[in-house]
């Protein structure tokens, strides 16, 4: 702990802990990988979406939604929205699960990975 009570996370402590959770990670994606991979993907529905979408946002969000709908299409890229979270679940369960896409930040799914692979060919 710090001197203000937060954990320290410099402390040696944690290589050991990075050591097991590296050990089990590998265990894990050579055990399951189909899983893995469906995990991470749908991980990247959340990751891609606006922050705006999540549960938290809902209940204050009326005031604002034409703007937030105009801005998320500009600046994210989401050309579809849902009044909540729930609905965006639903698709999934009704199996549309390409139509999903136009609900998140289609300029930031192209834009970070291109970033990336810029970055590092500069390197």
């Amino acid at each position: 702990m710090t001197s203000t009570r937060h954990p320290n996370f410099n402390n040696l402590a944690y290589l050991q802990v990075h050591d097991q959770y590296m050990a089990d990670s590998i265990a894990i994606w050579r055990h399951y990988p189909i899983p893995y991979v469906r995990s991470v993907l749908i991980a990247c529905f959340s990751y891609f979406r606006p922050a705006s979408d999540l549960e938290y946002f809902n209940r204050a969000s009326a005031p604002i939604q034409a703007w937030e709908r105009g801005f998320n299409a500009v600046v994210f890229g989401q050309v579809r929205h849902t009044e909540d979270r729930k609905d965006f679940l639903e698709l999934k369960e009704a199996g549309h699960n390409f139509s999903r896409v136009l609900y998140t930040g289609m300029f930031l799914m192209a834009v970070i990975p291109a970033t990336v692979i810029w970055g590092t060919s500069w390197s």
